[in-house]
């Protein structure tokens, strides 16, 4: 590794490159991600704020945008109290990560499926009914050439 020994004091990998027009692409790549990630990590709290204060059927998007904004301050305020949590956000990350990944997304699905009427109406048998018979054009376009 050419900088590892240089990483046990330096948590920023990229400040340790040499800098050049690759190291600054990353750098853009990685904050555009960012942004990207933290509206996809928030979209469940701004659906569950939304229906909170019963703004979630409004068709405006400005003041969905509003109704927001108590959900990113927060946010933004403990990301900016707390800018360099590296040895936090391991152990958060290692204890939660299988949690939010695995168990919450099991026990959702578990809960909105429950019962019987739940799961007759639910879209995927819908979509399984368009992506099969997609399946059928296709094999069978296929297989007449």
């Amino acid at each position: 590794w050419a900088f590892g020994d240089e990483l046990l004091t330096h948590s920023n990998a990229l400040s340790l490159l040499p800098r050049t027009p690759f190291r600054d692409a990353a750098v853009v790549l990685m904050l555009v991600h960012q942004f990207i990630t933290f509206g996809f990590a928030c979209t469940p709290l701004y659906f569950v704020w939304e229906k909170l204060i019963g703004l979630h059927d409004c068709r405006s998007l400005c003041k969905r945008a509003a109704a927001r904004l108590p959900v990113v301050v927060p946010i933004w305020f403990l990301a900016i109290v707390f800018p360099f949590f590296g040895p936090i956000n391991s152990a958060v990350g290692s204890l939660l990560v299988s949690f939010t990944v695995y168990i919450i997304p099991a026990l959702a699905h578990m809960i909105t499926y429950r019962s019987a009427h739940a799961r007759e109406v639910t879209i995927t048998t819908v979509f399984f009914s368009i992506q099969f018979s997609h399946f059928t054009v296709f094999s069978s376009a296929s297989s007449t050439h």
